[in-house]
C-alpha cells in the first residue's frame, strides 16, 4: 500500500486545491472560535474502517464539494483508532495532514464528546463570496 502522502502529492499534482488569486484570506473572514464551533455541521462524512489512502482521496472529494456547495462547516468521523492493525489512530493522523495542507481549510478543531470527541473533528471551509 503506497504512504497516503504519496496519494495527496499525486492528487495535488492533478488539480488538487489551489487558492484563487482573489479568494480573501481565510484568516480575515472567519468568526470566531466559540461561533464556529458552535454552528451547526452542514454534512459530514465517515471514514470508519477505510484504508488510509480510499480514506484521504474521499476526504479531499468531501472537502471539494462541500467547499463548492457553499458549505461553511462539515464535520469529518476518523474514529479513535482502537482497532487499528497499526496500533496508532492511522486515520485520525491522516485526516488532520490533510487539513493542514488543504488551502480551503480555514480552521478545524475536535469535536464535543458528544459529537465524536477525539473520534472526529469538525471543519470550517473558506468559501468563496462569503
Amino acid at each position: 500500500m503506497k504512504d497516503f502522502g504519496e496519494t495527496l502529492a499525486r492528487w495535488e499534482s492533478q488539480g488538487g486545491p489551489v487558492p484563487e488569486k482573489d479568494e480573501p484570506s481565510a484568516a480575515k473572514n472567519l468568526p470566531s472560535r466559540t461561533v464556529m464551533e458552535k454552528h451547526p455541521a452542514d454534512d459530514e462524512i465517515d471514514l470508519h474502517g477505510l484504508l488510509r489512502e480510499k480514506a484521504v482521496l474521499l476526504l479531499l472529494n468531501f472537502l471539494s464539494q462541500s467547499r463548492q456547495t457553499g458549505y461553511s462547516k462539515v464535520r469529518v468521523i476518523h474514529g479513535k483508532g482502537l482497532h487499528s492493525l497499526e496500533g496508532k489512530a492511522v486515520l485520525k493522523e491522516a485526516v488532520r495532514h490533510v487539513l493542514v495542507k488543504n488551502p480551503h481549510v480555514a480552521a478545524w478543531g475536535e469535536t464535543p464528546r458528544n459529537q465524536g470527541g477525539s473520534g472526529a473533528v469538525w471543519v470550517w471551509l473558506n468559501v468563496p463570496g462569503k
